[in-house]
């Protein structure tokens, strides 16, 4: 996934973690921060949890994922994942 889909299923899996999006403000790319988006700790926490599972990330190196811009997580993610998906929508039948 490039870093426009990666956005989409970070929203996504938010939407699949925060029952009531009401304080949730979409990143438009990837500079942004969890703490600019409106997320408190759970939501964070459930967040990446979904994001872990998806890509295949064990919990134990799922605590490790940096969490200060989407940008550094995805860079992250890209070295640590098992999983990879041609798109958004086959990536959230995991969570489904």
């Amino acid at each position: 996934m490039n870093e426009t889909e990666f956005l989409e299923l970070w929203n996504a899996c938010v939407e699949s973690a925060k029952p009531i999006l009401d304080d949730y403000v979409p990143p438009t790319d990837l500079t942004a921060t969890v703490q600019g988006m409106g997320l408190d700790s759970l939501d964070t926490a459930l967040t990446l949890a979904i994001v872990a599972e998806v890509y295949g990330i064990s919990n134990e190196d799922g605590a490790s994922m940096p969490k200060s811009s989407l940008q550094e997580m995805y860079e992250w993610i890209q070295k640590h994942k098992t999983r990879d998906y041609d798109s958004v929508a086959e990536a959230m039948k995991v969570v489904a």
